[in-house]
């Protein structure tokens, strides 16, 4: 079954990549295997219970309302479908010094309540290299 990578980008990883941008360099372009749809992540263009998983890497922190599109993320997953988010732990690096397209900033806390208020059960949390914070999660039997 297939897998969602949504803010896909340059490196996509789904067996269907999403992202809002599709225009990148022509070197990041010949290395992408598999087409990206052109789409906003606030109104993902699928059907209910699609995917058997969804993958979310940097892409949540540069939405105008990320709950929306975590919402979206929700609905197109299979009931017990899985879904992996990450972005960029405030508490390790300073909104400062990152990028000025970030919108939203989490710790680890507020990260947690963001990704549980929507819907997913959450199976691990956890900080990745030296700037980042991962939640796996699943959809849960009944929302």
């Amino acid at each position: 079954m297939p897998i969602l990578d949504v803010g896909s980008g340059a490196n996509p990883h789904g067996d269907v990549n999403l992202d809002i941008y599709t225009g990148y360099s022509p070197h990041a372009e010949m290395n992408i295997k598999k087409p990206t749809i052109r789409a906003d992540a606030h109104y993902l263009p699928f059907q209910n219970e699609m995917f058997d998983g969804v993958y979310c890497s940097h892409a949540l922190e540069h939405l105008t309302n990320p709950e929306v599109a975590l919402c979206e993320m929700l609905r197109v997953l299979q009931k017990y479908g899985r879904a992996t988010f990450e972005v960029p732990d405030s508490n390790n690096k300073p909104p400062s010094t990152q990028l000025k397209y970030h919108i939203h900033f989490w710790t680890m806390d507020t990260f947690t309540r963001l990704i549980g208020d929507a819907g997913f059960k959450i199976d691990l949390a956890e900080h990745t290299g030296e700037n980042n914070l991962q939640i796996k999660t699943r959809k849960p039997k009944v929302l």
